[in-house]
C-alpha cells in the first residue's frame, strides 16, 4: 500500500499526531510519501524524523510565500511551467485558481515539477485546508488516489469565518471519506453539508508503551506540580491557567506550575506571570520534544488545559496533550470545549470548568489535591480510557482499514 500525505508544513513540533500517524503506517510496511508546503523551521525536531529518515520522503512545494519578494515574477514563473509540463490540460491548470490565490501560491509549487500522476492507494490530507489543495493536485493529475481529509478544529471553526461556509463545498462533493476527530466535529461537517457517508470519527492517540501508565499519589508535602504543554496561542487558554494557578497558590504557596510550548503570545504570557510575581513559581520553558514532555509528564501531579474559543472563532480539537496525561494516570483540568469532553468526561476521567472560569479552574485543583480517592480513581480511569479508544496502534491500524476501504 502507497499513501500520500498531505500537511502545510513538515515537520512540526507541535504536530505529533501526524508524525505518530506516519511512522505508524511505515511500522505497518506501508510506504508514505509526504508532500509540504513549507520546511518547518524549529530548531527542535522530534528524533523520529532522523530515525525514519523522514525528510527523505517529503517533496516540498516551490510555491511562494505571500510576502515573498518578487512573489509575481516567481508565480509567473511556476504558472508558466506547470502549463508546459504535466497536467492533464492546460485548462486544469487554469481551473487551479478558482481554489485561491493561497492554495495557486502552494500548489504551482508540485505541479511545476511533476511528469505525470503519481498513483497512491490514499491522499491523506491533515485539516481540510490541505484537502482543498490535494484535490486542486488531483484534479490537475499530480495526484491520483482516493483522497481523505482529516478535521481538527481550526479548519472548521476559525477558517470558515475568514473564508466562507461553503468553502468546503467542492471538497465534499468530489473528496472520497472525511475523518473529523471527534464526534462534536462531525455534528459540525454534517450542518455544513457534507454527506454523512462519507464521515467516519477517527480520533488522534498516543503510544501507550511510551506513556506508560505509572500509580499516582496526590500531592503531599513536598509540594504540587502543574503542567500544561501547549502551543502559546489564545485558544490553549494558558491565560486562565496562569491566574488560577496564581490565585490556587493562596492555598498552596508550594506549587509550581510548568508550561511546556511556544507561540506567539509567549511575551505577553511572560508578562502576566511578572505583574501577578509569580516568576518563582510559574515557568515557561518553550518547545520540547516528545522525550522530554514525557519526562515532564512521569514528574507531574495534575495537568492542565483549560481551552477556550478564541476572539476570532478558533477552536481546539481534542489536545493531544489531555491524552498523554491521562496515558501515564495525571488526572487532568479542562474545560467545556469542542470535543474534550468526549476524553474528559467530568467526574470519571478528569474535571471540567467552563470557559474562562478562573475560580472554577482553582475549585477544580483544589478538589484533586484534597480528595486522594478522587485522584485516584481518576488516574486509573483515564488511563483505561485512553488505552480504549485513544491507543494509537489500535488506530493506526484502523486508518489502514480506511485506506483500503475508499479504494
Amino acid at each position: 500500500m502507497k499513501v500520500a500525505y498531505i500537511v502545510k508544513t513538515f515537520p512540526v513540533l507541535s504536530e505529533t499526531f501526524v508524525l505518530n500517524q506516519i511512522t505508524g503506517l511505515l511500522d505497518r510496511g506501508v510506504e508514505v510519501d509526504v508532500y509540504a508546503s513549507w520546511r518547518g523551521t524549529e530548531d527542535m525536531v522530534h528524533p523520529a524524523i532522523e530515525s525514519y529518515a523522514l525528510l527523505e520522503r517529503t517533496s516540498y512545494s516551490q510555491g511562494v510565500r505571500e510576502n515573498h519578494l518578487g512573489r509575481r515574477a516567481r508565480l509567473a514563473v511556476l504558472f508558466a511551467r506547470a502549463l508546459a509540463r504535466n497536467a492533464r490540460s492546460p485548462r486544469a491548470v487554469w481551473r487551479l485558481l478558482r481554489y485561491g490565490r493561497k492554495d495557486a501560491y502552494r500548489a504551482l509549487g508540485f505541479v511545476a515539477d511533476r511528469n505525470g500522476p503519481a498513483e497512491y492507494d490514499a491522499i491523506h490530507c491533515h485539516f481540510g485546508t490541505n484537502g482543498d489543495l490535494a484535490l486542486a493536485l488531483r484534479t490537475m493529475g499530480v495526484l491520483n488516489g482516493p483522497l481523505l481529509t482529516t478535521f481538527h478544529g481550526y479548519d472548521i471553526s476559525r477558517y470558515l469565518l475568514e473564508t466562507s461556509y461553503h468553502v468546503y463545498d467542492r471538497l465534499f462533493q468530489e473528496g472520497d471519506l472525511f475523518l473529523p476527530i471527534s464526534d462534536y466535529w462531525r455534528e459540525k461537517l454534517i450542518e455544513l453539508g457534507c454527506p454523512s457517508e462519507k464521515i467516519h470519527v477517527h480520533r488522534m492517540g498516543v503510544d501507550c508503551e511510551q506513556f506508560s501508565f505509572e500509580p499516582r499519589s496526590p500531592p503531599s508535602g513536598d509540594g504540587v506540580r502543574l503542567l500544561s504543554v501547549a502551543r502559546l496561542v489564545e485558544k490553549k487558554g494558558i491565560e486562565y491557567a496562569i491566574r488560577a494557578v496564581a490565585e490556587f497558590a493562596r492555598f498552596r504557596p508550594d506549587v509550581e506550575y510548568v508550561i511546556l510550548g511556544d507561540g506567539p503570545l509567549r511575551p505577553e504570557l511572560e508578562a502576566l506571570v511578572a505583574k501577578l510575581e509569580m516568576q518563582d513559581r510559574i515557568k515557561l520553558l518553550g518547545g520540547r520534544p516528545q522525550p522530554e514532555v514525557a519526562a515532564h509528564l512521569r514528574r507531574a501531579h495534575v495537568l492542565l488545559a483549560p481551552s477556550v474559543t478564541g476572539e476570532d472563532g478558533n477552536m481546539e480539537g481534542i489536545p493531544v496533550a489531555l491524552m498523554e496525561a491521562l496515558a501515564t494516570g495525571i488526572p487532568v483540568v479542562s474545560t467545556h470545549h469542542s470535543g474534550i469532553p468526549e476524553l474528559v468526561k467530568s467526574g470519571t476521567s478528569g474535571l471540567l470548568a467552563p470557559e474562562r472560569d478562573v475560580e472554577a479552574l482553582v475549585q477544580c485543583l483544589n478538589r484533586l489535591v484534597t480528595d486522594a480517592d478522587l485522584f485516584t480513581r481518576l488516574s486509573v480511569a483515564g488511563r483505561q480510557l485512553v488505552e480504549d479508544e485513544y491507543n494509537i496502534e489500535k488506530l493506526n491500524d484502523r486508518l489502514v482499514e480506511l485506506f483500503r476501504s475508499s479504494t
